[in-house]
């Protein structure tokens, strides 16, 4: 009893001290949630949360994943992943709560492992923004090349023999530049409350994108090649990259936090948090699942060459074309808003944790971070890139801290079961994680 009071003094310490650095867990409530008021949303607003949260930039990516490990093993896979997630959150939740009122996930992490422990959740929050902001730069440039130069019957504006005579090659460079003069002046304003008022964008891009995928999936019908043991199950060494992809799907570790403590019904926390993770599921799977056994024009070899870049960067029948362009528009109009919250989060926590203490420290200091943030996802976008591989990178790395190694310790820690129940999580939670990062680095 006196070790965990001398803890949570230690943890309430140093929240005081650090008071003031905006983290990761605030964009849910800012940008996402729309929960900022404690103990008043209701089961349903929380499970609504944590979906929405959770619904992001591998949505589009979800076709390629499962088409990548075979569409069974894919359901299986999403399955396993999806479970540890719902897993290590349930203990953040169960061991968080307790802790100050404005405690989050990285404070969690102080308390129980350190300022080791902190640092890590804030290098893996910053490195899940950063790379979220890397997608969304792609997806933003390779939707307005799409639109641009795609014709009316493909879902695009019919402009490309202008554009082939004006930039020639250049073109996926000039959607990167374009989208650069868009996004500039948005990344350096002092405060995301402006942009954070769109959050509803993001559900109306779900909602488009499982549109076009029902409907598309509709006109194909099932492929002939569907039930062969290749579109069954890949081998291991293939299926095994995507294991980042589904990690980062199920991420919302590092803001459950702030989630759940505005719940209303604290009891049921539990319960909601499994519902939630079960819609997440059943969605990315539905996505995963439908265009993979119904590929658009049975086109299967697109779906591990196009599909790198979305499932809205693959053929589709003239049919399609009003659905294509409206689903386009909707990305588009999401990557405007989001991507600049994202780098606003980058910017504050670098800026309150690492110098000045404050999110907004003046406009040069912003303007110089702004530049390298918004150079380095050019630079990636620019040169080409895959989606699939910023995002199974950024979600092997991040899920290695948030999803399994701290919430790992935690439980070897603090847990009450048999040691060698909680030593077996522990190997198991970790092994698990660091395969996704290893797989990543294998040719």
């Amino acid at each position: 009893m006196h070790d965990w009071d001398s803890r949570q003094e230690s943890a309430e310490k140093f929240i005081d001290d650090y008071a003031d650095v905006p983290t990761a867990e605030e964009a849910a409530t800012v940008v996402l949630a729309g929960v900022t008021k404690p103990r008043t949303a209701s089961d349903a607003s929380i499970i609504f949360t944590l979906w929405n949260t959770m619904m992001g930039s591998t949505l589009l990516i979800m076709p390629y994943s499962f088409h990548e490990c075979g569409w069974v093993l894919g359901v299986a896979m999403a399955l396993v992943i999806a479970y540890i997630s719902k897993y290590t959150t349930a203990i953040i939740v169960r061991y968080g709560m307790p802790l100050d009122p404005s405690a989050e996930f990285a404070d969690l992490a102080h308390t129980f492992l350190g300022r080791k422990g902190w640092g890590c959740a804030l290098i893996a929050s910053l490195g899940v923004c950063l790379g979220a902001a890397c997608a969304m730069h792609g997806y933003l440039a390779k939707t307005l090349d799409q639109l641009f130069d795609n014709e009316h019957d493909d879902g695009g504006f019919g402009l490309k023999h202008e554009l082939t005579r004006m930039l020639g090659k250049h073109q996926q460079g000039a959607a990167a530049a374009l989208a650069l003069i868009v996004l500039f002046p948005l990344v350096n304003m002092p405060s995301m409350s402006l942009l954070a008022r769109f959050n509803s964008m993001g559900v109306i891009c779900v909602l488009c994108i499982l549109l076009v995928a029902i409907v598309s999936a509709t006109i194909a019908g099932p492929s002939p090649s569907a039930l062969e043991s290749s579109s069954i199950a890949q081998p291991i060494g293939t299926s095994s990259k995507v294991l980042g992809i589904f990690s980062l799907a199920f991420f919302v570790q590092n803001c459950s936090i702030t989630v759940f403590r505005a719940a209303a019904n604290q009891q049921n926390n539990e319960r909601n948090l499994r519902i939630a993770y079960v819609l997440v599921y059943f969605t990315y799977v539905g996505m995963g699942l439908i265009s993979t056994v119904c590929p658009p024009l049975h086109n299967e070899a697109a779906l591990s060459t196009f599909g790198k870049r979305g499932f809205l960067a693959l053929k589709q029948p003239p049919q399609m074309a009003g659905f294509l362009l409206a689903a386009r528009v909707a990305v588009l109009l999401q990557c405007i808003t989001v991507y600049p919250v994202l780098l606003y989060f980058v910017r504050a926590q670098f800026f309150s944790a690492f110098i000045y203490r404050k999110a907004y420290p003046g406009v040069l200091p912003v303007l110089a971070l702004n530049l390298l943030l918004v150079g380095t996802t050019a630079a990636i976008t620019i040169g080409g890139v895959d989606i699939s591989d910023i995002l199974r990178f950024t979600g092997a790395f991040s899920s290695l801290i948030c999803i399994y190694g701290i919430p790992a310790f935690l439980q070897w820690r603090l847990g009450t079961s048999p040691v060698w129940r909680r030593f077996v999580i522990l190997v198991s939670l970790l092994g698990t994680g660091i395969l996704c990062v290893v797989v990543q680095l294998l040719p």
